[in-house]
């Protein structure tokens, strides 16, 4: 939940001179980066035995499989109830059932006749090692600020840990159709139990979570046509480059987390990915840490290792590896920019994460699919800064839909700045 935003307000030290790898690599790496928690430990290497599910997983996806209560000191001040989840979901890799981990907040008060509105939050990067996985670490301020005063509007909230994070498995890392099947499935899994929450459904995310919920709008109609999705909310979304960067574009230069990250999560699909193939003695014992080793920690690693800002590529990857790394590409796709239900963007104007041109351009892009789009380009907002910039305008914007009141298109915004004024609350 809101994992990416545990981190200072600079982010991570990021290697310069990487503008080789943007035809390459920029889908996947300018748009998820995030850095380090303060005070971050090491990924521990197993996590509590409520995430291993041992039982058959027959039936349709989408089932609760148990719950248990969620610390207090891991949660949401403004939560009446919160606890860690289990479900069933499909594998967006191979398509076997599977059981995945997330959590639910529920508002402090009696749910109103028809139950709560549900949004299902999409985190962004927080590692791929099992203990990294957000219903294990818990909240961080910024996700409590920007979750809770959608409580306090009177949402139920359910945040997925995306397949693999958390529970046994590789980690589906950015695999659109694995972080889109996650997503409904929670919703699914919470709506048919007896926590008040009516089949009214905002799918949300920052970040890598913004390109999961945007997946999970153009697979709903397909892959879960009962749920009634009634808004996509996306801020500091990754968007597809159809050209290299100019060199002097910051969202080129390739965060090596993120790197070998989307490596440890992608080896036991591809063929050639095996890590001491593709980078140099140097990066490798870093590449193999990122099994476990959380945002932060492995961020620290690489700062330590002199593979900070500044760093050349041929001190990381082997000759060879850009075209091993080349298929990775397909899994990062959306699978389609034509979406039936309403998208809000929210864009930082000073993104440095996810250049907000490239933002604008998918703004444009899924507008002429067909797609309601209303862009908000906020003035002086970076990658962090736009996502708690847009909270009013994306709760405004989900209870417009909610209402299925018409929403007013805006596919290319001009600079604004976020709305201010009395608190969240209806």
């Amino acid at each position: 939940m809101a994992a990416g935003e545990r981190q200072g307000a600079g982010g991570p030290d990021r290697p310069r001179g990487w503008h080789w790898a943007m035809p390459l690599l920029a889908l996947c790496l300018a748009a998820c980066t995030t850095g380090p928690a303060p005070g971050e430990a090491a990924a521990e290497p197993g996590i509590s035995p409520f995430y291993h599910w041992e039982a058959a997983l027959d039936g349709p996806p989408g089932h609760l499989l148990r719950t248990e209560p969620l610390p207090q000191e891991k949660g949401i001040a403004q939560a009446g109830s919160q606890r860690r989840i289990l479900y069933s979901s499909r594998s967006g890799l191979d398509g076997r059932p599977i059981a995945v981990s997330g959590l639910l907040f529920l508002p402090p008060r009696a749910p109103p006749a028809g139950g709560w509105p549900l949004l299902a939050w999409g985190h962004a990067v927080v590692g791929v090692g099992d203990a990294c996985a957000p219903s294990w670490t818990g909240a961080s301020p910024r996700a409590e600020r920007y979750l809770g005063a959608w409580l306090e509007a009177g949402f139920a909230i359910v945040v997925s840990d995306f397949e693999g994070l958390g529970t046994p498995g590789r980690t589906a890392y950015l695999d659109r159709r694995a972080e889109a099947q996650s997503l409904l499935d929670a919703a699914r899994a919470v709506i048919g139990e007896d926590f008040g929450i009516a089949n009214q459904v905002v799918i949300g995310g920052q970040s890598q979570g913004g390109a999961a919920a945007l997946a999970a709008g153009a697979l709903a109609p397909a892959y879960a046509p009962e749920l009634a999705v009634k808004a996509v909310l996306a801020t500091g979304a990754p968007a597809p480059a159809p050209a290299p960067a100019p060199a002097g574009d910051a969202a080129a230069e390739a965060d090596l987390s993120q790197l070998f990250y989307l490596v440890q999560g992608a080896r036991g699909q591809r063929r050639g990915l095996a890590p001491e193939r593709l980078f140099t003695p140097l990066a490798l014992p870093l590449a193999e840490s990122a099994a476990t080793a959380c945002m932060g920690t492995l961020a620290t690693q690489l700062r330590m290792a002199g593979l900070g800002a500044g760093a050349p590529p041929q001190a990381v990857l082997r000759p060879g590896a850009e075209a091993a790394l080349a298929p990775l590409l397909a899994d990062l796709a959306y699978p389609s920019l034509r979406l039936p239900m309403p998208v809000f963007l929210g864009i930082g104007a000073a993104d440095r994460e996810a250049a907000p041109e490239r933002q604008r351009a998918l703004a444009r892009a899924a507008c002429a699919a067909g797609t309601r789009v209303q862009a908000r380009l906020y003035a002086g907002e970076d990658h962090q800064g736009a996502w708690m910039a847009s909270q009013r305008d994306a709760l405004a914007f989900a209870r417009q839909t909610l209402r299925d009141a018409p929403v007013v298109p805006d596919c290319d915004p001009a600079p604004r700045h976020a709305s201010t004024g009395p608190g969240l609350t209806p």
